[in-house]
């Protein structure tokens, strides 16, 4: 009979080595299994690619859409303002409105109008239809931004001036800093460039991707016929005031613009909506739940792993058991068999970064119109501590029931079957193995049925959503 040093009283003296040593040799052995099982490690790296590079892909979405803030100073106090009445719902502002909101609001910094428009560029070799921005002139200040050439509006400047993109920069001047107070033609009338946008700079970022910011000036008739009504109006709140507060003050100063014109302003109410979820707010109920849909993926894809982990538990019965006898504790086992799984996680991580990247290139030119500051999505911190994360944590939840099964072993049966697959307790060819990788494929099925109906779900609201009107009423100026 073989002698077990557990068994027989004897005791094994190993040699204590510091934690990071332990790890180094735990990474080099992982490394030397994996070279012995490369289809092992190939079936569950592609497994796990797919479920974190989904995840990746969507996170990237949500960081360059939600979490990322607009690029403007101090953006949280930009809000837009709307006005509320019985015949439009929500709708542009009354330009006279606008004028004594200015006037008796003590809750704001300032406000500006502005409008979206297109312009036929003219007098080239290659004549575009080009998106632009009509905007009272103290816009930019609203915003807190700063061009990168040139200048911004001066509140004396002629209405034929204009601030122009830096897409359209690269595209039509070859990024020539020379071209501020070139001529440039549109719909038949000469405008001056004054000034250049950074790259990151966008405003609005309702409808097309905006490539020039021309002055507007207040027809006269407007300024007291309540029938004008400007486009949008973007506001920006003093420091340390609400958009509750600055609401309340504005349904104060309404509801006497409403007792002086009965006629026009009966019923009118005032609407402020930070600008941010003027931004998302259509788009941020879908992209949540995308993330729970791929969420749901990468369990599906974690159980995979486990199941597979606990097949090959039967073969590693032996290599455990001769650990244990040489007097491996039970703890440093788990970190030997964590070590492996959280390595196959990272080779499943670098594959799924590039699904992510390839899917979120197909994902954006299908769908970029439809999805607000698209051309700001990219793989930034936020996405690459995301996915480390998911890594490490993939690694650890999927080689967690498998370490503590194979951790357990009977040392005395493993030591005399090389072959051996008994596994104590949780063992993974025993009853109690069989049973857990049964739950785990129930697990799964149920997962996969949730994934399809939630999908379901995601695509009939997104039709919904595409069919519903926005609420907005807008007028030519």
């Amino acid at each position: 009979m073989p002698i077990c040093p557990r068994t027989s009283g004897f005791k094994v003296r190993t040699k204590r080595t510091s934690w990071p040593a332990t790890i180094i040799q735990d990474i080099r052995f992982a490394l030397r299994t994996a070279r012995k099982n490369p289809g092992f490690v190939l079936t569950a790296t592609c497994t796990l690619a797919l479920g974190i590079g989904a995840n990746t892909a969507i996170f990237s979405l949500i960081s360059g859409v939600l979490l990322r803030p607009l690029p403007f100073s101090h953006p949280d106090d930009l809000v837009q303002l709307n006005e509320i009445n019985q015949r439009d719902g929500v709708g542009p502002v009354s330009y006279p409105d606008l004028e004594i909101w200015r006037k008796q609001s003590r809750s704001f910094d300032g406000m500006s109008a502005y409008g979206t428009v297109s312009k036929n560029l003219q007098g080239i070799e290659n004549p575009e239809r080009i998106a632009a921005v009509w905007a009272e002139r103290g816009l930019f200040r609203l915003l807190g931004v700063q061009p990168i050439a040139g200048r911004t509006f001066l509140d004396d400047d002629p209405s034929n001036v204009v601030v122009i993109s830096s897409g359209f920069w690269k595209r039509r001047f070859a990024s020539d800093p020379s071209c501020i107070g070139r001529k440039i033609t549109l719909d038949g009338e000469p405008y001056s460039v004054i000034g250049v946008m950074g790259e990151a700079f966008q405003f609005p970022y309702q409808g097309s991707y905006s490539e020039m910011w021309i002055p507007w000036s207040v027809p006269q008739q407007w300024e007291h016929d309540r029938n004008y009504h400007v486009n949008f109006v973007v506001a920006r709140l003093k420091r340390g005031v609400t958009v509750n507060a600055a609401l309340s003050e504005l349904s104060v100063i309404s509801e006497r613009i409403a007792a002086q014109y009965p006629d026009r302003n009966n019923g009118n109410r005032p609407l402020s909506t930070p600008l941010s979820e003027v931004v998302t707010g259509r788009v941020r109920p879908a992209l949540v739940t995308l993330l729970g849909a791929v969420g749901v993926l990468l369990l599906i894809a974690c159980a995979n792993l486990v199941n597979l982990l606990l097949g090959r538990a039967a073969s590693r019965t032996h290599e455990i058991a001769v650990r244990a006898a040489l007097g491996a504790s039970r703890g440093r086992l788990i970190q030997q068999l964590l070590t492996e799984s959280v390595l196959i996680s990272a080779a499943g991580g670098a594959a799924g970064l590039l699904v992510a990247l390839f899917s979120m290139d197909a994902l954006l030119k299908f769908a970029s119109s439809r999805i607000p500051r698209a051309w700001e999505i990219g793989f930034d911190w936020r996405v690459f501590l995301f996915l480390l994360i998911v890594v490490f944590g993939t690694g650890i939840v999927v080689g967690l029931v498998p370490a503590l099964s194979m951790s357990r072993p009977d040392v005395q049966s493993g030591l005399s079957t090389a072959g051996g697959s008994r596994l104590a307790g949780y063992g993974s060819s025993g009853w109690s193995g069989r049973r857990l990788r049964d739950s785990l494929v129930v697990a799964e099925i149920a997962l996969a049925f949730v994934l399809v109906v939630a999908t379901g779900l995601l695509l009939r609201a997104f039709l919904h959503l595409q069919n519903t009107p926005t609420g907005f009423v807008l007028r030519a100026r």
